[in-house]
C-alpha cells in the first residue's frame, strides 16, 4: 500500500509523519498569530473578502493548473498542498449565465441551511425590486434538482480552508458541484483510516473531465501527502478554534467557472 492509498482503513492510513516545520502558523504561539492579525487589520474582524482565493480554471482553459497569488505576483502550480483547517457547505444563486467578474449572487447561504437574498431574480433582472428575504434552502425552488434544466439553479459548494506553508491565514478553494463527490470521498476515506482532515497534509490537483454532453471541466482531486505528529495536530486544533467563529461566515463571492458541467 502506498502512502497515499486510503482505500483500506488501517490505523493512521499507514502514513509517514510529515514535516510541518514550514507552517508558520503552527510554529508560532497562537497569541503571536492573533496579534499579527489584529495589528494588520487594526482590530477589525476577518471577513470573506480578506482571504486569498484560488480559482478553478474554466472548462475552456488549455491547461488546468492553479494560479497562486503571491506578494510578487501570480505563480502557476500543478498542485497546491497544506493543512485543511476547516470546510463548510455553502450555496449561491446567480440567475442566467455567469459572464465573469465578481458580481454578487442574487441569493446565498453561508451554511447550506438558510439562504438570504432575492430568490425570484432572473437572468433579465438579476436585482429585482423588493426586499431580500430569508428562506430555508430545502424549500427554495432554486435548490430543487432540475431547476436549471439539469441540476440545481442554486449551486451547492464546499469552501475548503487550506493553510499553506509560509502563511498565517488559510487560502480558500471553492469546490463546485462537479467536485463535491471527489472531496466527500476523500474525507470519508480519511475517516475510514481513523484520521481527521486537519491531522494530515492534503494536496489538491486539477483533472480534466467532461460531462455527458462533452462539456469539459476541471475536477478538484485531493490526495493525502502525510500525517502530522501529535504536537502539530494539537496546534492545528488550537488554530481552528481561534479562526472558526470568523470563518463560519465565509461564503462564495464568485460562482465556480465549471457550473455548466453539472
Amino acid at each position: 500500500m502506498t502512502s497515499t492509498d486510503l482505500t483500506t482503513p488501517v490505523p493512521n492510513g499507514g502514513l509517514a509523519v510529515a514535516d510541518a516545520g514550514g507552517y508558520l502558523a503552527l510554529s508560532e504561539d497562537l497569541s503571536t498569530v492573533t496579534d499579527l492579525i489584529r495589528d494588520n487589520l487594526d482590530g477589525q474582524r476577518i471577513t470573506e473578502f480578506d482571504l486569498t482565493r484560488l480559482t478553478v480554471p474554466s472548462g475552456k482553459a488549455q491547461r488546468y493548473r492553479w494560479e497562486v497569488p503571491t506578494l510578487g505576483g501570480s505563480e502557476p502550480r500543478e498542485e497546491v498542498e497544506g493543512v485543511l483547517v476547516m470546510h463548510k457547505s455553502t450555496r449561491a444563486f446567480w440567475p442566467g449565465e455567469y459572464e465573469g467578474g465578481s458580481s454578487p449572487p442574487s441569493c446565498s447561504s453561508p451554511d447550506n441551511v438558510y439562504g438570504f437574498g432575492k430568490q425570484w431574480a432572473t437572468s433579465e433582472d438579476p436585482d429585482p425590486e423588493g426586499e431580500p428575504r430569508r428562506m430555508l434552502c430545502e424549500e427554495c425552488p432554486n435548490a430543487q434538482f432540475g431547476s436549471d434544466g439539469r441540476a440545481q439553479a442554486c449551486k451547492q459548494m464546499v469552501q475548503l480552508f487550506l493553510l499553506r506553508e509560509g502563511s498565517y491565514l488559510p487560502t480558500v478553494i471553492t469546490a463546485a458541484p462537479t467536485s463535491l463527490a471527489s472531496v466527500r470521498k476523500y474525507l470519508l476515506n480519511l475517516a475510514e483510516a481513523g484520521l481527521r482532515f486537519y491531522q494530515v497534509i492534503t494536496a489538491f490537483s486539477l483533472e480534466k473531465k467532461a460531462n455527458a454532453d462533452g462539456v469539459e471541466y476541471a475536477l478538484i482531486t485531493p490526495r493525502v501527502v502525510g500525517r502530522l505528529d501529535d504536537t502539530a495536530a494539537a496546534r492545528v486544533q488550537g488554530y481552528r478554534d481561534m479562526l472558526t467563529p470568523q470563518l463560519q461566515r465565509v461564503t462564495a463571492t464568485a460562482p465556480p467557472s465549471i457550473d455548466t458541467a453539472s
